[in-house]
């Protein structure tokens, strides 16, 4: 089987073995990929250059510039839920599709790691294995926190969100969100305004998408305008946050814990601050990340890369409306 130059596969060191995964499949469906990774990629070789499909992950920008380098490019397919890494007014512009693969299973995972990383900082999960581990001594009085009877706060409500307080029914939290797209309650959350929510909330987590208008969105203003001992978690993406800030206001104790599974530079900087930081659960942007949700991306990703392929629109196609606006009978 000869590798189909058309089809290029980022290698993405964040998504670990889903490009294999995609590979696999493609060529059990008689397309064997071009497979490189993002500096060989970046160096625009002929075979790069003149690909009509591009699988990617979160590792790399798309940006105009890249893609209008490419002629032959019908689209790009994003092997996971966000493309905040492609431009995509300007695929739009250029005439090339941008697909995702939005499985539920990734929400649903996703969801469980927040959860998780909750309840790691309520109950101080990283000093009771230090505990263990150096063969500390006990602290003679408890520092864990129950979640029951606390509020939690989630900035952002899409999918991910929902799903966490779908399974929060029953534990006895009081669930508030913020969301610009959302004003009215939906089922036991209150859908407050974010200063409410940021000081009436015992632990925030964000849910947000990243773009220009939110970059550094839990400023150095909006991280102490959380309720002092409160926690923030993010599993979401890491330039929501000003991590010096936050960092800062962890080290002077009004933040108490956080739980962060994504940041800024990844995979995170030997010298970041937040390493040093005593109550600070630290993943590297992997926690919600399951067979279940792999085998789900792969498979989506491959959906939209064979349609392309056929000449027809991807399934998941992010920019569809405005690929149509473009040309009512544009085909892929």
């Amino acid at each position: 089987m000869q590798t189909n130059r058309s089809v290029v596969i980022v290698q993405d060191p964040v998504l670990r073995c889903l490009p294999d995964d995609i590979h696999a499949l493609l060529r059990e469906a008689g397309c064997t990929p071009l497979c490189v990774d993002i500096p060989t990629f970046m160096a625009q070789a002929s075979d790069v250059r003149n690909a009509q499909v591009v699988v990617t992950g979160v590792g790399m920008r798309f940006d105009r510039s890249l893609m209008a380098g490419m002629p032959r490019l019908k689209a790009v397919v994003v092997a996971v839920v966000g493309t905040d890494a492609v431009d995509i007014e300007a695929a739009s512009s250029l005439g090339i599709y941008v697909a995702n693969s939005p499985a539920q299973e990734t929400a649903h995972g996703m969801a469980e790691a927040t959860l998780l990383l909750i309840l790691a900082c309520l109950y101080d999960l990283p000093q009771r294995q230090a505990e263990v581990l150096n063969s500390q001594k006990l602290a003679m009085r408890p520092t864990a926190r129950m979640l029951h009877g606390r509020t939690l706060g989630l900035v952002g409500f899409g999918r991910t969100a929902q799903a966490l307080a779908q399974r929060l029914e029953g534990w006895g939290v009081s669930l508030l969100a913020f969301d610009r797209g959302r004003v009215q309650t939906a089922g036991a959350v209150q859908c407050v305004s974010l200063e409410r929510l940021l000081a009436e909330s015992d632990v925030v987590s964000l849910h947000l998408t990243l773009a220009p208008d939110t970059r550094n969105f839990m400023s150095q203003e909006r991280l102490r305008a959380m309720r002092r001992g409160a926690i923030l978690v993010n599993t979401a993406r890491g330039g929501l946050v000003d991590e010096d800030s936050l960092a800062s206001l962890c080290a002077e104790g009004h933040i108490q814990a956080v739980g962060l599974d994504v940041f800024v530079d990844e995979p995170l900087p030997v010298e970041s601050a937040l390493r040093s930081l005593q109550h600070a659960v630290l993943t590297p942007h992997s926690l919600g990340h399951t067979q279940e949700s792999f085998a789900r991306l792969a498979q989506m990703a491959v959906d939209n890369v064979l349609h392309i392929l056929r000449g027809v629109a991807p399934p998941h196609a992010v920019n569809a409306d405005a690929m149509r606006l473009m040309s009512p009978d544009h085909s892929a």
